[in-house]
């Protein structure tokens, strides 16, 4: 199915609850009014990663939506539809359907402590999945 080629995919901002606080310059960039700091500091652009926060579990958090000739719907299931064109084949021999890798504004209001994120080996020894993160 093919019927996305040549037109525009919409990607509307996809925030994302964090423990810290931030996000007054991303609500800006939404051309949101008033623009706040709360806990939805990073925007998380063409993600089919599900965010992970202890208690928050029953909420939709990480996957984008995104929107096709006015019809708004989940990235995974349009990459699902034509993966070749928007991963490529190569990229889906290697990793399969998902883009292997997560693109986030991130605007905190707080001081960030440090992050360290396993590689692909490290992941499929220890954690039983089948890549690490690449962000």
């Amino acid at each position: 199915m093919d019927n996305h080629r040549g037109k525009l995919v919409l990607l509307p901002q996809n925030r994302v609850w964090r423990t810290y606080r931030g996000g007054r310059v991303l609500d800006g960039l939404a051309g949101k009014s008033p623009a706040a700091d709360t806990h939805f500091p990073e925007d998380w652009i063409a993600s089919v990663t599900w965010a992970t926060n202890i208690g928050r579990g029953h909420i939709k958090e990480g996957p984008s939506d995104v929107i096709v000739d006015g019809v708004s719907q989940n990235l995974a299931g349009l990459i699902l539809t034509d993966s070749g064109y928007f991963l490529g084949a190569l990229h889906v021999a290697q990793f399969g359907l998902v883009p292997a890798f997560l693109v986030k504004l991130i605007d905190s209001l707080d001081r960030l402590h440090l992050q360290v994120h396993p590689t692909a080996e490290f992941a499929r020894r220890f954690l039983g999945t089948p890549h690490g993160k690449t962000e």
